[in-house]
């Protein structure tokens, strides 16, 4: 049922005109909030969905002389078996990249978590697939002031995986994304890091690498604001 749901998300999403700017924001916005409409009925009964916590994302990156990328994300926490559900939409160089994904960590030993995940993924350079793996999460703090996470999550099916982290102290966030597809050989990762200008906003910079066994470059390096909700 989610993954059908998942699926018809994006294909509506490439039904249409090509919209270019905040309107190209608007609709990862709208991925974003797509899945919650889909998530809060999973796992959760009308006398539990005070636990649920929703939280979303804005982001914009301007890089140079690239165009802005713009990034919209909705994350659903607190379900049961220690389960969440994440979406996100992003645009960038009139390439979108949509990404639905449920997951739930119910085998705990210590601060390591376990358990299974799927997700939805349209991205521009590949077809629409699903994919069902184990996901592995990791919670600490890396110094006395800081706190942080790794999320390790593996896909046998389609060969691939991703990891992302992300360490706050104080005003300061940083994160790594990194995926890696063992067929092709090809892998990004994006480093970011922010500090908070307000309650709301923060205010730092992202980078992305893509790579591959013929080599790899930077693909942008930018200013990134981000707008929380």
């Amino acid at each position: 049922m989610f993954i059908f749901l998942s699926s018809l998300l994006i294909s509506r999403n490439n039904q249409g005109d090509k919209m270019k700017g905040l309107g190209k924001f608007a609709r990862s916005l709208a991925a974003g909030a797509a899945t919650l409409a889909i998530g809060l009925p999973f796992g959760v009964s009308p006398s539990a969905c005070a636990d649920v916590d929703t939280s979303g994302k804005l982001t914009a990156v301007m890089a140079g002389d690239h165009d802005p990328l713009y990034r919209g994300e909705m994350f659903i926490s607190g379900l049961s078996w220690n389960s969440d559900i994440y979406g996100v939409g992003e645009t960038y160089g009139g390439k979108d990249f949509y990404k639905v994904r449920a997951q739930a960590l119910p085998v705990k030993a210590g601060d390591v978590r376990l358990g299974p995940v799927i997700q939805r993924v349209d991205g521009h350079n590949s077809p629409p697939r699903n994919d069902m793996g184990i996901a592995l999460k990791i919670t600490g703090r890396p110094t006395k002031n800081s706190r942080g996470f790794l999320e390790v999550r593996v896909f046998p099916e389609s060969d691939t995986f991703d990891a992302f982290g992300k360490v706050t102290s104080g005003k300061w966030l940083g994160d790594l994304l990194v995926n890696y597809n063992s067929e092709t050989g090809r892998y990004s990762f994006r480093p970011g890091i922010e500090s908070q200008v307000s309650h709301q906003y923060s205010l730092g910079l992202e980078a992305k690498y893509n790579g591959g066994p013929g080599g790899g470059d930077w693909d942008y390096l930018g200013v990134r604001l981000t707008g929380k909700f």
